[in-house]
């Protein structure tokens, strides 16, 4: 079926999906502009404690078959599926807010977005714009660690004693560079990388 479906868990409507809801409907819309057709999944059983719905719904996907061109989780939603066998392919859709961009001249350009990135993320497309106006701005490349304190095995206040270690969590920023870098490569090798012949 040729569909896209987009898995969220996000409320949808403005009062409660704040942003979220927003950001996700105008994509939607934009999708739908062009001809495509647009499918929405959402939890059928909304419980008192947003994250809890949220967990319910997505853990209720793993029993769930999709036969759609591919499906596309808002934020986390659709990681119970994203490695799934024999399923069309899954996209995750992070939001970000842009913080920053900074570069010395014009060929040095790097983009700071207030957003979630893990591992596999790198190489997806930063889109900027509303409504039918979207355009390529970036290519995610990482993400900044934030090295810190955790105690082991207990809290603070019970063990002020304890061990404690230093680890690398995510900070909430994205390291993106400017779709110029991708523009470039693309010119100049169109075909792709050249490889040795073995």
């Amino acid at each position: 079926m040729n569909v896209l479906q987009f898995i969220t868990a996000i409320p949808w409507g403005v009062s409660k999906g704040s942003g979220c809801y927003v950001g996700a409907r105008t994509l939607i819309k934009a999708l739908r502009g062009r001809g495509l057709r647009v499918a929405v999944v959402r939890p059928g059983i909304i419980t008192p404690v947003y994250t809890a719905t949220r967990l319910l719904f997505n853990e209720s996907l793993r029993w769930r078959r999709f036969n759609s061109a591919a499906t596309i989780g808002i934020d986390a939603d659709g990681y119970a599926i994203s490695r799934r066998r024999n399923a069309p392919p899954h996209i995750a859709c992070i939001k970000g807010v842009l913080g920053d961009v900074s570069g010395t001249d014009a060929d040095s350009r790097m983009w700071i977005l207030d957003g979630i990135n893990n591992p596999g993320f790198s190489g997806g497309p930063v889109i900027l714009g509303t409504g039918d106006d979207l355009k390529f701005a970036a290519v995610i490349s990482g993400y900044y660690l934030e090295p810190t304190e955790v105690i082991r095995g207990g809290r603070a206040d019970l063990a002020p004693d304890a061990p404690r270690d230093i680890v690398n969590v995510n900070s909430g920023f994205i390291i993106a560079h400017d779709i110029v870098y991708a523009v470039d490569a693309i010119k100049k090798h169109p075909t792709g990388p050249i490889r040795p012949i073995k």
